[in-house]
C-alpha cells in the first residue's frame, strides 16, 4: 500500500520540479529578447568611434542620429562639423553637416569636454536596417583634423 503511494507522488515531484524549470528558461528567454529589441529601437551600433573622439551616446530614430562626442585629443577643438551618409536599402540620404549644438568648440583647452550633434536627414528616415558613414572634421588648434566612423542601427 505505501509503495502505490510513493511512486505517485514521486511521478507529481518529478513534474513539478521539471515544469518549474521550464517556466524560468522561458522568462529567461523572453527578457534577453525583450532586452535586445528594446536597445536596438532606439540606440545604434556605432564602432569605436573617430580617433581621439569618441562617441560616448548615441539615439537613431525616424528623424535622424543624435549623439555626444567626447574630445580626447588633449587640445580645444573649434570648427567640429559631422557629415553623414545614411543608408537603408537602396536608399541613401546625405547630411553635409550637422547642427552642432552645444559642440561647435569642445575642450577650451582641456581633455575630456562633450559637444552634441544631430544630424537629420530631409525626409526623415523609413524603419529598418539602418546604416551611418560618418565623418567629422574640426581644427585642433594647430591642423584641421579629419575622421570617419560608421553605425549601424535598427529603427523601430
Amino acid at each position: 500500500m505505501f509503495l502505490k503511494n510513493n511512486k505517485g507522488q514521486s511521478a507529481l515531484e518529478y513534474l513539478m520540479t521539471y515544469g518549474w524549470a521550464v517556466i524560468a528558461i522561458l522568462v529567461v528567454i523572453g527578457l534577453l529578447y525583450w532586452l535586445t529589441s528594446q536597445q536596438a529601437s532606439s540606440q545604434a551600433n556605432c564602432a569605436t568611434g573617430f580617433p581621439n573622439v569618441s562617441i560616448i551616446a548615441n539615439s537613431l530614430t525616424k528623424t535622424g542620429l543624435q549623439m555626444q562626442l567626447v574630445n580626447g585629443t588633449g587640445k580645444s577643438i573649434t570648427s567640429a562639423i559631422v557629415g553623414a551618409k545614411f543608408t537603408q536599402g537602396q536608399t541613401v540620404k546625405n547630411v553635409m553637416s550637422a547642427n552642432p549644438g552645444s559642440g561647435a568648440t569642445m575642450a577650451s583647452g582641456t581633455s575630456g569636454s562633450t559637444g552634441i550633434f544631430t544630424l537629420n536627414p530631409t525626409g526623415g528616415l523609413a524603419s529598418g536596417d539602418t546604416l551611418v558613414d560618418l565623418n567629422l572634421t574640426y581644427n585642433d588648434g594647430i591642423f584641421d583634423q579629419a575622421a570617419t566612423a560608421q553605425c549601424r542601427g535598427k529603427i523601430a
